[in-house]
């Protein structure tokens, strides 16, 4: 798998890590062995079969994301952070690399927000990765406060614009009333035309108009 890895030969990489995962899948099944390796020292169940199969699979999820399988890995992720046997000073890793790989899957801003606070009541998972994830859930509570405020702004305008409209198609049918009512009287006559618009409480006086 190293030499997978280090070579970049991605594809090699993942027929390896589908292997591992499939034997992980059966480790988690067993309930004798997941007891036993739980009773063990982190530094000794780190030579269990389990965590060699976690780290495999781990090492897994790159190849998936060079090969823009982003949906594949972030099965894989589930999977490593459905258990907290093998590795569990890595789920700090695994959250980050799902939360990165939501972005490229478009997951909505709430599940994102669902998957950060999990991490941040996660035992397991250093303090200086719930401080970076403490971080960009607040970022993405303040994109999120941004947005609606600038959603309802562009709403309050298109309103202010309606109604604008709506008082000048008034001014244009007063214009009309009072210009068939200027054809109407006597030619002979020099006429002041005054021309009522829709503002409170005002009139504007018109340009005089002759024959």
């Amino acid at each position: 798998m190293n030499s997978a890895v280090m070579g970049k030969c991605w594809s090699d990489a993942i027929t390896v890590a589908e292997k591992a995962t499939s034997e992980l899948k059966k480790v988690l099944l067993d309930s004798e062995i997941i007891s036993f390796d739980k009773e063990l020292p982190l530094f000794l169940r780190s030579y269990t079969a389990g965590s060699v199969f976690t780290r495999t699979a781990w090492l897994g999820v790159d190849g998936f994301q060079k090969e823009k399988k982003h949906h594949e890995a972030n099965e894989l992720l589930t999977l490593l952070l459905s258990q907290q046997t093998y590795l569990p000073h890595y789920r700090g890793k695994w959250f980050e690399r799902l939360i990165v790989n939501a972005k490229h899957l478009k997951m909505s801003t709430d599940k994102v927000q669902d998957i950060i606070r999990s991490a941040l009541t996660d035992q397991f998972v250093h303090h200086a990765h719930k401080f970076s994830f403490s971080a960009r859930l607040l970022k993405l509570k303040n994109d999120e406060e941004k947005a609606a405020k600038l959603k309802e702004k562009k709403h309050k305008n298109r309103r202010k614009k309606a109604k604008l409209d709506d008082e000048t198609e008034g001014e244009d049918e007063n214009v009309i009333a009072d210009h068939s009512a200027f054809k109407e009287s006597n030619a002979d006559d020099k006429l002041l035309v005054f021309l009522r618009c829709k503002v409170p409480e005002k009139y504007i006086e018109g340009e005089k108009m002759f024959l």
